[in-house]
C-alpha cells in the first residue's frame, strides 16, 4: 500500500511539473520558433529636376553585424530571389530586373543591389526591398554604419540623343525604412 501511494504521489508530482512546463509532451523535441524578419526599403530621391527618368541604378550598403541575408543556394554571393523584391515605385515587368550580391568578411557585411527598368522609367520612390533576419534591427542601426546618401550610381536613357544620362549628381539613395514582418 505504501508503494502504491508513493507511485501515485510521484506520478502526480511529475504531471504537475510537466503541466507547469507548458503542457508539452516531454518526449517531443522542443519547438524552435523561427527568427522573425524585417524588410529594409531602399529609396531614391531627386535633389534637382531630372532631365530623364531613372532606368537603372546600383546601390551599395553596409549591414549591421547581426543582420543575416538569405543567399542563393547555388551561389552564396548572390542574394536569394525570395529575399529581394521591387519597391513600390517599380512594378514587375518582363524587361525589369532586380538582383543583388552579398558579402560578409572581416571588414563587415555588404550588399549591392541593382535595379534595371529599361521599359519603365521612374523618378523617385522606393525601388527595392531586402528581407533580413532578425527583426530587431532598426533604421538607426543602418544609418549608424552607412553614409547618407548611400553610395550609388543612377542612370537614365535619353531617347532623343539615344544615349544614357548619369543622374547620380541629381539623386540621393537612402534606406528609407526598416519594418519588422
Amino acid at each position: 500500500m505504501k508503494r502504491l501511494l508513493l507511485v501515485i504521489a510521484l506520478s502526480v508530482s511529475t504531471l504537475t511539473l510537466l503541466s507547469a512546463c507548458g503542457n508539452r509532451d516531454p518526449f517531443q523535441s522542443p519547438v524552435v520558433k523561427p527568427q522573425s524578419q524585417a524588410v529594409v526599403a531602399f529609396s531614391v530621391i531627386s535633389t534637382s529636376k531630372l532631365p530623364v527618368g531613372i532606368s537603372g541604378l546600383m546601390v551599395r550598403a553596409n549591414l549591421p553585424a547581426s543582420a543575416v541575408v538569405e543567399t542563393d543556394p547555388a551561389n552564396a554571393k548572390l542574394i536569394s530571389s525570395t529575399a529581394l523584391a521591387y519597391g513600390s515605385a517599380v512594378t514587375a515587368h518582363a524587361n525589369n530586373q532586380i538582383y543583388g550580391s552579398y558579402s560578409a568578411g572581416a571588414t563587415g557585411k555588404l550588399v549591392r543591389i541593382t535595379v534595371l527598368t529599361p521599359n519603365q522609367e521612374f523618378r523617385i520612390g522606393e525601388f527595392a526591398k531586402l528581407t533580413i533576419t532578425p527583426s530587431t534591427l532598426s533604421l538607426a542601426d543602418f544609418t549608424a554604419i552607412n553614409s547618407t546618401p548611400l553610395a550609388a550610381v543612377v542612370g537614365g536613357f535619353d531617347p532623343v540623343a539615344g544615349s544614357t544620362v548619369d543622374l547620380s549628381g541629381n539623386t540621393a539613395v537612402t534606406i528609407s525604412a526598416v519594418t519588422a514582418l
